[in-house]
């Protein structure tokens, strides 16, 4: 079984922490934001809240009662108990975390007036007492917006000031107005202090929202991008396989895994050689670090490589290729490998390949026969004095220019080109050229230009060169409209003999340009016109100029024209005449 890849384990993982981040969904400083709605929740808040001021109080009462204040205002000690019980009692049992709104600042509230009353009893014998307004205030500060820290203020200051109002001892000296302000100000100061604090915890805590609620959405495009991707890749008849930075396995779809059972890689073994694969020829075996998928993860770039995979007499035709995927900064993400089976176009190509060689040998029979009969009745024929001796010669070239081409035919899979040059003047072979051609140009009304400076010497094989002349004035001829020109040129230029041949005709895309020289290929022009033949002279040529050393190129634009320049060696003549 594949192993899942690291994407498919992280990527829910981190949808899930996005989704379920706790982080604030209300308006409002802590610790308003308990999430849920359960006794668990409002036990949190309690003890965030309530329980400090519990704890102070339970502490504070007993003091209260052994300083004796509680027997000399027995009914504000009492007060303040039971305002303090049903403030707790309420925190406890009341469910806030189901309101809406603030209607929790209730408890502190109540909180501050206990502490009040507790602090109105025992001011003078237990001035301590007012610790109990602390934490009610830092609650309203820290828990609560604007109005909650003016009325943590307002709580301080309350209960500072209602014992000396109610006893009629109102601070008459600075001094004593300081030391009675000193605790509910301080109090109020670290209630502005939390308030900022909350504000700022707060605004974070939006960011961090608002950065949680990106980050999920980014991730569950990303996962639908992954699915998307996964699902064409799988659905097209290519075998695509991707190979992490440290060439691991990380996806492979049902194409790619039925190449591989073919060619003998069990299934769920992560190295790359397989046992059957095999070259061209079909016999050779490819040995494990040649094979595709190991060069490419060494980082060679493989461009449509034909390997055969399979068993002998059960074999399939796969072209395969190979690029490293990069970021952006350059650095190595990984390698896809691309397998596509083509072995019907390899059996049609086989099968094209055998029926022209089987023409072609049915052919060279009959053909060489005519040949070696018009060869025959040459020599018991005086063919100049019947007055048909150029027409007996345009008879005898011909026969052996189509016999030339079948022999070409015959030849084309299987070996290169052999030439065998002699010194010859490249001019006149253009001449004769443009005078074959001349009257299939007439009947076409295509106008030739002729522009030869002889004399032009080179080492050529006479006819493999004629042949090359032949094929492009004559496709220059056969693909130029009615009305239209073609053109043959010939130079030395700096010791390179240089043949240019063009036509107005009906041109070539960069896409078919690119497959000119291409055994058996044909333009598009070719295959929707009239125009007959096989689609090998070109590549023919192409091989004739390169035995000869040279080169040639092609340029065309679609219903401009094409221009096809052959480049070859040639031997510089001398001007001086000898005296």
């Amino acid at each position: 079984m594949q192993r899942r890849s690291d994407e498919q384990e992280v990527l829910p993982a981190l949808a899930f922490l996005t989704r379920h981040a706790v982080v604030p969904t209300r308006r409002g400083p802590m610790p308003l934001h308990a999430h849920g709605s359960t006794m668990r929740t409002r036990l949190e808040l309690f003890t965030r809240g309530q329980l400090p001021f519990v704890v102070i109080f339970i502490l504070v009462a007993p003091l209260v009662v052994l300083s004796g204040a509680a027997s000399h205002h027995p009914r504000a000690f009492l007060a303040g108990t039971v305002v303090a019980v049903v403030s707790t009692v309420l925190g406890l049992v009341v469910p806030w975390e189901r309101f809406v709104g603030q209607w929790i600042v209730l408890i502190p509230v109540l909180d501050l007036v206990s502490a009040a009353l507790i602090y109105l009893a025992s001011h003078e014998t237990l001035p301590e007492a007012f610790l109990l307004c602390v934490f009610p205030v830092l609650w309203l500060g820290y828990g609560f917006h604007r109005s909650g820290l003016l009325v943590a203020i307002a709580g301080a200051l309350l209960v500072s000031l209602v014992p000396l109002v109610a006893h009629g001892e109102i601070p008459d000296s600075p001094l004593e107005w300081g030391r009675a302000m000193i605790l509910p100000l301080t109090a109020a100061l670290a209630a502005i202090w939390l308030n900022r604090l909350s504000r700022l915890l707060l605004e974070h805590a939006g960011q961090i929202e608002r950065t949680s609620n990106d980050l999920f959405e980014s991730v569950v495009e990303l996962e639908d991008r992954k699915h998307l991707t996964e699902a064409l890749i799988d659905a097209v008849d290519v075998g695509v396989i991707y190979y992490d930075g440290d060439g691991m396995v990380r996806h492979i779809n049902a194409t790619a895994r039925d190449l591989f059972r073919t060619a003998g890689k069990p299934e769920g073994i992560d190295d790359r050689a397989a046992r059957l694969v095999f070259g061209p020829d079909r016999l050779t075996p490819v040995p494990p670090e040649r094979q595709i998928p190991a060069r490419a993860l060494a980082g060679e770039h493989i461009a449509n490589e034909l390997v055969w995979i399979g068993e002998p007499g059960n074999q399939r035709a796969v072209l395969g290729s190979a690029r490293a995927v990069t970021r952006d900064d350059g650095s190595r993400l990984g390698t896809v490998v691309v397998a596509h089976d083509v072995t019907q176009l390899a059996h049609a190509v086989q099968i094209r390949e055998d029926f022209l060689l089987s023409v072609s040998h049915e052919l060279r029979t009959p053909l060489t026969s005519i040949v070696g009969y018009i060869d025959l009745i040459s020599d018991v024929t005086d063919w100049k004095k019947a007055g048909i001796e150029r027409e007996f010669e345009v008879i005898t070239r011909n026969a052996n220019l189509l016999l030339a081409r079948i022999e070409d035919l015959l030849r084309l899979p299987h070996a290169e080109v052999a030439i065998e040059p002699v010194t010859v003047d490249v001019s006149r072979l253009a001449e004769r050229s443009v005078e074959d051609v001349a009257p299939r140009a007439d009947s076409s009304r295509v106008r030739i230009d002729v522009d030869v400076a002889p004399p032009v010497i080179a080492d050529v094989d006479e006819g493999r060169f004629r042949q090359v002349i032949d094929n492009l004035l004559s496709n220059a001829v056969k693909y130029t409209p009615p009305g239209g020109v073609a053109a043959i040129s010939l130079r030395e230029i700096e010791g390179v003999a240089e043949l240019r041949v063009s036509d107005t005709g009906v041109g070539m895309s960069p896409e078919e340009v690119a497959q000119l020289f291409d055994p058996f290929y044909r333009a598009r022009q070719a295959r929707d016109g009239a125009a007959g033949g096989f689609g090998i002279g070109l590549s023919i040529a192409h091989g004739i100029v390169e035995a000869h050393g040279g080169t040639i190129g092609v340029q065309s634009e679609p219903n401009v024209g094409t221009t096809v320049t052959v480049r070859v060696p040639a031997r510089v003549v001398s001007s001086t005449s000898e005296g």
